[in-house]
């Protein structure tokens, strides 16, 4: 359990990091989920366009960058405000 728990706060600081770099005002959510040695990454935006995608695909090229052994599938992204996020919140914006 404690193992699990060190786990979930070193992938979600490896998050976060490429994060910083990699965001906008349309992001609405980012978070993860960890099934295993699997990790699912959910992105929930206000509106998506080209500029999202390309902050999306940096942000996940640099988070699959910093994994030791870790298979990290293909981030979900949602638009609107109805999509709830995994159980691990990186990011979260407090209104639309």
């Amino acid at each position: 359990m404690i193992e699990n728990n060190l786990e979930i706060k070193y992938q979600s600081c490896l998050l976060m990091d490429a994060l910083h770099r990699n965001i906008n005002d349309r992001f609405y959510s980012v978070s993860f989920e960890m099934y295993g040695s699997e990790i699912q990454v959910k992105i929930i935006l206000s509106k998506r366009t080209d500029v999202e995608d390309e902050y999306i695909d940096d942000l996940m090229a640099e988070f699959i960058a910093r994994q030791d052994i870790k298979d990290i599938k293909k981030a979900i992204v949602d638009v609107g405000q109805k999509s709830t996020p995994l159980g691990n919140i990186v990011y979260q914006k407090m209104y639309f």
